[in-house]
């Protein structure tokens, strides 16, 4: 019967530290969990708040589209810099102010950051008198917040590195470049 004594105590000895770590661990997630809160921790609900509200504001501007239609789509509907309709007819203005017309226009758009692109318009103008060249303008546009920043005007050297690019890839048959994340 002693014996009997010494296996029930070994068994209660196996299981009780196991029942006390399981009840103490319950104990604390239970009087952690309903604290007071911490000064920073509104903040971080906060910003988690913000963050929703900001992807929840994104898909409502897409309506269906890319972010990439939607930048694109913002910076032809912008008002121009002047006040005088869209960008898009602004862009026309600019071309016929020197007496230019444009050919193969192109609209292309490059990823700056989350909601942040730059998109560009490049275009062959050709002047009255036979005068071929490159054209192209800049707008940085944060798809969020719909805004479009102020147009910029590429340069000759931004220009034909986008030309060359353009056409090298169009010769070895390679699909469009991929958007880059810089």
């Amino acid at each position: 019967m002693n014996a009997d004594l010494m296996d029930e105590r070994v068994v209660l000895m196996r299981c009780t530290p196991n029942r006390i770590c399981g009840a103490a661990v319950m104990a604390m997630l239970v009087l952690c969990g309903c604290g007071r809160l911490e000064e920073t921790e509104p903040a971080v609900q906060e910003a988690r708040d913000s963050e929703a509200e900001q992807r929840e504001a994104l898909r409502r501007a897409l309506d269906g589209a890319t972010e990439e239609s939607v930048a694109i789509k913002l910076v032809k509907t912008a008002t121009a810099p002047q006040g005088e309709g869209t960008m898009e007819d602004w862009l026309q203005q600019q071309a016929t102010t020197n007496g230019s017309s444009i050919f193969f226009p192109r609209w292309e758009i490059e990823r700056r950051g989350v909601g942040k692109y730059e998109v560009l318009f490049t275009s062959t103008l050709m002047k009255e008198d036979g005068h071929v060249g490159s054209w192209g303008m800049a707008w940085v546009v944060d798809v969020v917040v719909k805004t479009v920043g102020a147009p910029r005007q590429l340069t000759h050297a931004e220009l034909n590195t986008r030309a060359a690019r353009y056409f090298r890839d169009r010769r070895r048959g390679l699909p469009p470049e991929p958007l880059s994340l810089d």
